[in-house]
């Protein structure tokens, strides 16, 4: 997890997103770990999910609540506008494969 509180809030809202207090549950690790995620670097925890980074620099946010991973992009060429209007939605199949699909928002 990033260290620093008030880096972890910097990050979240360059990406419009809100973070809420205390540490995210294992079991969202857990999750995030079944779409082959070995590293990852906590941004901080949302409601019924979790913001990360991977090793590469990508932004994701797992939404616990439908069990979908919302890929918003690489940070470093991240824009704000890309962050509200990401329509690609990763999911998993029983079996474990992993469907990237578009949210008909």
């Amino acid at each position: 997890m990033i260290a620093s509180e008030s880096d972890r809030c910097r990050v979240a809202t360059y990406i419009n997103r809100n973070l809420e207090s205390g540490d995210p549950p294992i079991c969202y690790m857990r999750d995030v770990k079944q779409f082959g995620f070995d590293h990852i670097i906590i941004i901080g925890k949302r409601y019924c999910g979790l913001l990360f980074l991977d090793c590469f620099g990508r932004v994701f946010d797992w939404d616990s609540m439908s069990d979908v991973l919302w890929p918003l992009g690489d940070y470093w060429n991240l824009t704000t506008k890309e962050s509200r209007t990401s329509s690609i939605v990763w999911g998993l199949e029983f079996d474990g494969t992993i469907v990237e699909f578009e949210d008909g928002m």
